[in-house]
């Protein structure tokens, strides 16, 4: 079955004598081609603002139409086109660049024609402005690319863009389908369910805003729209009603929408852009495939509010949605999980490659073409890992493979195979991945030894009984395999030939030899697990190891002079100690790192380990992040700062205070996610969650410890959340909110101790009012996936304990004086069995002082002597005294009110109708009325 061809123009350089001169020649006056647009129009933008921008001002461009070429023409305009363009991608490189003057100029024309297309495209759909102005939306929103971003941020803005499309897609959207058994009905065939017969519509279209930020803020409304609408038609192609005029579900616009739907599309297709410029390893090229797919319904081009759109699109979003947060949540976030960037010589690292085999297509009408390359079919690409070593040798390895067996594997002609050898850190991989490709490797490594053990028994190597009779010449000679290939087996076997030489194995003698104990020469110098300055090493190498990590992560927690200071008496007391131990030969493999050394944490860390494992205690359990493993290293860290040097040990307490006080946040300068507000907004989240721990029990519990035992966790929280909102003044913050939680904290501080349990109606309502202004902040700024720092982790870990035992001692201890009171009997004289209660805490004048009641106490004395109950003749009952005191629950006031009769403060017994202040209470309360 033919199918007419795709009406093309190709742009041409205008001069025949550019182009090139070892192949065929598209026409004859022409030069080379450069460009390929579907659009005259758009071609001719392209050539003007080519003309306009271009450094190249006397290169000049014109427009072949590609019907007036035949196929051949057509083939040979591809061919030119793609080796024009792949010229121009590696005018940068020192291996791959060109030495032809010619063809480095038709390669930096076609390279700069399709910077200016992508350029073109962000604003083809605009209307034209007039000159100065800027280019926006019809909802005002500015169109055109953000500046680049890095690989995890592009699929954020991804994920963003088809965010905002799918929400605004539902708030335009209605769900429709004609039903023939409704024929006779009061609305006819038509069925549909429209958002404005839903709860809380009103409120939807009140908080609406120009932004089209009201979109997120009301996200459970249009989750509920689309839940609703599937639950009532079906998923995926939707159920059709029985009868010839029954249709299935469809989505029907509102008049006015296509513009703004136009908007967010266009924002899919600009960040599917961006991150295809940002993804060079190609590994989201099937999400931006799909972004790109779902910005429109299928087969259209734009979108128009007058047609229908088909029932699967939400289907369509919401997979794409899923697989773009599905990639930030399993490959984005690895590159968090380190806690450095770069990485170090002996990071484990595995040498694969990755290809992408094509061929070409002779006949595009018969053989069909491809979407994103029409001069190209795909047969076949995969991955392969096939050598494992450390990351300085695999840089090596990595450059000699593209110098040597990258060219070698590129074709042209029929078929072109695209290879691209990288490194894969084993760290950053998944667990189980790594499993996998070690034994893979290791069957690998197998095979090919079997190949080279074959070929030396074919040339004469001859063992017996593990004797060599002939051909011992042959036992380290292996031949090549094959010739430069995508074959794992000759990949592994020149990675090892390499290898080799890089870093050639100790030669060891075949004779028999003496062991290593009676030999002299190579007898081990004995390290002193038990020697009284290892725990001095250990404990300089990990405080070392936290003072790095200062200098990098957070600056301001330590000034630098001091910092320094401290660098120089540890590493000085580190070296001393080893040696001491017996440690001579760590420091020429493992190196003391320099303070500001991007890979200081890790070596200090290393050294640590290689301390440690020397000591008599330390033991191993199998797994190094094993609980039992951590428990024990704990244990034996607590052990070496008791015993070692007294200096290092108050530096070590120092620094572990630190640690886990004095390290607010991250500084923007130590990496881009620490930049992001919205790491920023999840650390004022976990915070909040922490603090408001706190509150709610303060504003419940009956007693509280003055001075507050908290009181250094607190103050770090305080600077914490004022650093955090810091950072986030541009985002216009709730000033009433941020000055809220510093008030809470100073009434935690300094406060009243009752002052929160008053009116615990308000206090809840202000809890309420920062639970809204944080959550405001998710929706506004975002969430994202951050892994926290160790310094945050321990922080977090260190309130929660400290805050459930906190609660627990003060819920504890008032118990027991509960129980205590309601436990102590009256004292019984002989003369009189109905003596006076037990006797109490009394002042100098044998009452109770007003200044050892608590403020609530002190307002239920105030309150019954302002209605007049001093006598047993003028009882008041307690639901009068809880009118008198509004928000004090009725059992805290009941409780209250047992412990006054306690104090002999009020009259009445236990479960008593009514209560009377005592003349002792009488005179407590007039006191605090005049005071």
């Amino acid at each position: 079955m033919s199918r007419e061809p795709r009406i093309s123009h190709f742009v041409v350089i205008a001069d025949p004598s550019v182009r090139f001169n070892d192949s065929a020649i598209v026409a004859d006056a022409c030069g080379c081609v450069v460009a390929e647009c579907d659009d005259p129009h758009f071609a001719d933008g392209l050539i003007d603002l080519f003309q306009r921008t271009s450094e190249e001002q006397e290169v000049k461009l014109a427009v072949l139409p590609a019907a007036d070429l035949s196929r051949a023409q057509l083939v040979l305009a591809q061919r030119e086109l793609e080796r024009a363009r792949s010229i121009g991608a590696n005018l940068d490189s020192e291996e791959y660049a060109t030495n032809d003057p010619t063809f480095a100029l038709i390669g930096h024309v076609a390279i700069t024609l399709v910077n200016l297309a992508a350029e073109l495209e962000a604003v083809a759909d605009i209307a034209p402005h007039a000159s100065g102005e800027a280019l926006t939306s019809p909802n005002g929103r500015p169109v055109g690319d953000e500046a680049g971003a890095t690989l995890h941020e592009a699929v954020q803005k991804l994920e963003q863009a088809l965010d905002r499309h799918r929400l605004t897609f539902l708030f335009f959207a209605t769900a429709k389908r004609r039903n023939e058994l409704l024929r006779n009905s009061r609305h006819g065939m038509e069925e549909a369910v429209r958002k404005d017969d839903m709860m809380g519509y009103d409120r939807v279209m009140e908080d609406i805003d120009d932004a089209g930020e009201f979109l997120f803020r009301q996200r459970v409304y249009f989750e509920r729209f689309a839940e609703k609408a599937i639950g009532a038609f079906g998923p995926g192609e939707g159920e059709k009603p029985p009868g010839e005029e029954s249709t299935h579900p469809y989505w029907s616009l509102d008049e006015g929408s296509a513009s703004y739907l136009q908007d967010t599309a266009q924002g899919i297709l600009a960040a599917a852009r961006e991150l295809d410029r940002a993804d060079s390893a190609r590994s989201c090229k099937d999400i931006v495939r799909t972004a790109i797919d779902v910005a429109y319904d299928e087969g259209r081009s734009r979108w128009y509010s007058a047609i229908v759109t088909r029932w699967a699109y939400l289907t369509r979003l919401d997979d794409a949605l899923a697989s773009v947060r599905r990639h930030l949540l399993l490959d984005s976030n690895a590159d968090l999980a380190r806690d450095d960037d770069e990485p170090f010589p002996w990071d484990t690292c595995f040498l694969g490659v990755q290809w992408d085999e094509r061929i070409f297509n002779h006949d595009p009408v018969t053989c069909g073409t491809c979407p994103s390359d029409p001069s190209y079919l795909p047969i076949a690409d995969g991955k392969v890992y096939f050598f494992k070593c450390f990351h300085d040798a695999g840089q090596r390895l990595l450059r000699l493979f593209n110098k040597s067996i990258r060219p070698t594997l590129l074709s042209e002609g029929e078929t072109k195979v695209e290879a691209t050898f990288f490194l894969a850190i084993a760290d950053k991989m998944d667990p189980d991945d790594v499993v996998l490709v070690e034994e893979h490797l290791d069957a690998l490594s197998a095979r090919v030894y079997t190949q080279h053990h074959d070929w030396r028994i074919e040339q004469g190597l001859i063992i017996a009984d593990h004797f060599i009779f002939d051909g011992e010449h042959l036992i380290d000679q292996k031949p090549p395999l094959g010739n430069p290939s995508l074959s794992a087996d000759f990949l592994f076997d020149r990675a090892d030939r390499w290898h080799e030489r890089i870093s050639p194995p100790r030669k060891t003698s075949r004779s028999a030899s003496k062991p290593a104990a009676e030999d002299p020469k190579g007898k081990e110098e004995k390290i002193d697990g038990a020697h009284p300055l290892l725990p001095t090493a250990i404990i300089a190498a990990l405080s070392l190891r936290d003072l790095t990590r200062f200098a990098r992560y957070y600056p301001d927690a330590i000034a630098q002079d001091e910092a320094s200071r401290i660098y120089d008496k540890l590493t000085s007391s580190l070296v001393a100690a080893s040696r001491a131990v017996g440690l001579d030969q760590l420091f020429d493999t493992m190196p003391v790192p320099s303070l500001h050394d991007p890979g200081a944490y890790t070596g200090f860390a290393a050294i640590m380990a290689t301390t440690m494992m020397h000591h008599k205690d330390f033991s191993f359990h199998g797994e190094v992040d094993s609980q039992q493993s951590r428990e024990s290293h704990q244990q034996l860290l607590s052990a070496c700062l008791a015993t070692c040097d007294s200096g290092i040990k108050d530096i070590g307490e120092q620094l572990h205070r630190i640690r886990l006080f004095d390290c607010l946040l991250p500084t923007p300068d130590a990496g881009a996610e620490f930049a992001s507000p919205r790491r920023v907004v999840r650390m004022v989240e976990i915070y909040w969650t922490l603090l408001r721990r706190l509150l709610v029990h303060h504003a419940s519990a009956y007693g509280a410890i003055r001075p507050h035992p908290l009181r250094l966790m607190l103050t770090s929280m305080q600077r914490r959340f004022r650093v955090a909102f810091e950072r986030l003044t541009d985002a216009k913050l709730d000033n009433d909110s941020t000055e809220s939680i510093d008030a809470l904290i100073d009434t935690l501080l300094d406060g009243d101790p009752d002052e929160l349990t008053v009116d615990q109606d308000w206090t809840y309502r202000r809890f309420d009012a920062i639970d809204r202004f944080v959550e405001g902040l998710r929706d506004k700024i975002g969430i994202g996936v951050f892994e926290l720092t160790h310094e945050e982790a321990d922080f977090c870990d260190y309130c929660d304990k400290a805050i459930g035992d906190y609660t627990a001692h003060v819920d504890k201890t008032w118990s027991r004086m509960l129980n205590s009171s309601a436990q102590k009997k009256p004292r019984q004289s002989d003369d009189s069995p109905d003596a006076s209660p037990v006797a109490v805490p009394q002042s100098e004048t044998g009452s109770v002082a007003p200044k050892d009641l608590s403020t609530t106490r002190k307002l239920i004395l105030e309150a019954i002597l302002d209605i007049g109950a001093v006598d047993e003749t003028n009882k008041v009952s307690a639901p009068q005294i809880a009118e008198k005191l509004r928000g004090l629950t009725d059992k805290r006031l009941r409780e209250e009110l047992a412990v006054l009769r306690t104090l002999k403060l009020l009259g009445g017994s236990k479960g008593a109708r009514g209560y009377w202040l005592t003349p002792a209470g009488t005179q407590c309360a007039r006191t605090l009325s005049k005071t």
